[in-house]
């Protein structure tokens, strides 16, 4: 438990402010309740400006969360000062409760969720997850930075463009600002993403995060191609598109997973086979179910080049025809796309 001028430093280092003194409470403030709020929390006024606030510091072996948040509420009800929970340490599973439920909480040294002083600090005491690859979501965002010269992007601009939740969209930011290629920002309470490098020099930097986009593989004949719709040219055959490489033999198309799920019904995909083909002929036909595809008109016949490379073999990728030409035809599109802004 943490005494009355611990508490009150505690309080100073989290929110930057000098004029915060704790007292203990007056037998007036406590005259309405009964033993068991009593016994449940430590309380001290907390006095911030010139308004007084109810800071309750839990007897965390006395009870279990549920009936420590029910004996909050009821005294919180019982009180006409805006009240917190000041917790000593850290505890995650507790906070995650608290912040869904909206009750205000100081705890430990990093972490305050005050709603009625408009302040929130969070910093998770867990082992943060290592990023080493993108989520699509995440992966199509970079993506669409390094061709379109982004600087910096709004969760709200996001959301619209790629048609995901908002909560999807956050998680993404997260992410990728967790591989220090952009930093968070918040303008107006909605949050944004600064991309710290652009263009060619962010397809460097993030290419070790990049990953297949490819979900699975179908192989049909040519004559089938002309009953799916939204295809458009993959592969070796996507990069044959952009730069000088030769192409397949054989067409390879892609459809995104959405695309996909519109028309799995159609009796051409319950026909197709997912097997490898041990030899692919000029009448056959690959098809490649990717996790997104960039939709712009820059890419109208083609996925872009960077997911097209990213879908070939290692064997392929490790061609240094091929990645030299793919790096060439990438710089083009990437200058001529910072020439428009």
């Amino acid at each position: 438990m943490l005494h009355k001028n611990e508490v009150e430093l505690r309080l100073k280092n989290l929110m930057q402010f000098d004029n915060i003194k704790v007292f203990e409470p007056s037998k007036q403030d406590l005259s309405n309740l009964n033993l068991v709020l009593k016994n449940t929390f430590k309380i001290y006024v907390v006095e911030i400006g010139e308004t007084n606030y109810m800071c309750l510091q839990p007897s965390i072996d006395n009870c279990d969360f549920r009936t420590l948040t029910k004996r909050y509420s009821i005294y919180q009800e019982l009180v006409d000062n805006n009240c917190f929970l000041l917790f000593d340490g850290y505890i995650g599973r507790y906070k995650k409760q608290l912040l869904k439920l909206r009750i205000p909480f100081v705890m430990g040294e990093e972490n305050m969720f005050l709603p009625f002083l408009g302040l929130l600090l969070t910093k998770e005491k867990e082992k943060s997850k290592e990023i080493t690859t993108f989520s699509p979501i995440a992966q199509q965002i970079v993506l669409s930075a390094i061709y379109f010269n982004w600087h910096e992007k709004s969760s709200i601009y996001i959301e619209e463009y790629l048609k995901v939740s908002r909560m999807s969209v956050t998680r993404a930011f997260n992410e990728i600002a967790s591989t220090q290629l952009a930093t968070l920002s918040k303008k107006n309470r909605t949050l944004n993403l600064v991309f710290n490098t652009h263009g060619y020099t962010l397809f460097e930097n993030s290419f070790s995060y990049f990953t297949s986009p490819i979900y699975k593989t179908f192989y049909i004949e040519k004559d089938m191609i002309g009953k799916l719709q939204d295809i458009k040219i993959s592969g070796l055959n996507a990069l044959s598109y952009y730069g000088e490489i030769n192409p397949e033999i054989y067409n390879i198309y892609a459809i995104s997973k959405i695309d996909y799920n519109n028309q799995k019904n159609n009796n051409i995909f319950r026909n197709l086979s997912q097997n490898n083909l041990d030899i692919i002929s000029d009448t056959t036909n690959v098809i490649q179910i990717l996790n997104y595809i960039i939709k712009d008109k820059l890419f109208d016949k083609a996925i872009d080049p960077i997911s097209a490379y990213l879908s070939l073999s290692n064997e392929d990728q490790h061609d240094v025809r091929i990645e030299l030409d793919f790096k060439e035809s990438l710089k083009q599109i990437v200058n001529k796309t910072k020439l428009k802004e």
